[in-house]
């Protein structure tokens, strides 16, 4: 398991996001207030299924507050329903399954760490 400095950090106002092969319960977190987006922002890379071994694209969704919208894996474009790794609004969570390999930046209120 690793730090949260090493999957987020900033310059400036930048926030940047870079997770390779960490637990899904080291990624989605509640973020502290200075790496907040300040708007929803958009991530997107590829995960693990430790229960299937198969790999699979993702997008997830980090809101203002810090907090995880969604991570969806995408088992191919269009898909519908998605298939949540996690999901706040529809208390579902399994992150324990997943490994995640994320990245993405986002603009903050806050200057610095």
């Amino acid at each position: 398991r690793t730090t949260f400095n090493s999957i987020y950090y900033k310059n400036g106002y930048d926030c940047h996001m870079h997770c390779a092969s960490d637990d899904a319960e080291d990624v989605i977190v509640t973020l502290p207030t200075a790496y907040r987006p300040r708007s929803a922002a958009t991530v997107s890379g590829f995960c693990l299924n430790e229960n299937s071994n198969g790999f699979y694209p993702c997008i997830a969704s980090i809101l203002a507050d810090g907090t995880w919208a969604y991570v969806s894996a995408l088992n191919e474009f269009g898909q519908a329903p998605p298939y949540y790794i996690y999901n706040q609004s529809q208390s579902i969570d399994r992150r324990s399954y997943f490994k995640l390999w994320l990245g993405g930046s986002w603009s903050t209120n806050t200057n610095g760490a």
